[in-house]
């Protein structure tokens, strides 16, 4: 089964509704990509690379996000509610 991740078809959607030059359009669209993507890059690139450093620091951010599941769900609630008020208020 094929799945599609639909946060990317937003992301493209409000980039092109932006009314922006088609430069910076495509700009946008390259560095959502980029950032997108490297959560997944990084990891694999250091895993071909150092496998067994990898390894163990994947292993230490697993129990330290493990140990404090709580908090770091609260940050994330938190910091996602600061930034739809403030879009809501105009500021952004």
């Amino acid at each position: 089964m094929i799945s599609f991740d639909f946060r990317y078809l937003g992301a493209l959607t409000a980039i092109l509704a932006s009314g922006a030059a088609l430069g910076t359009q495509l700009n946008a669209a390259a560095v959502y990509t980029v950032v997108a993507l490297a959560f997944v890059e990084i990891p694999l690139a250091s895993q071909l690379a150092a496998p067994a450093r990898t390894r163990a620091v994947m292993t230490q951010v697993h129990d330290w996000v493990k140990a404090r599941r709580r908090a770091v769900l609260g940050v994330v609630v938190a910091v996602l509610g600061v930034c739809l008020m403030t879009s809501g208020m105009g500021y952004v």
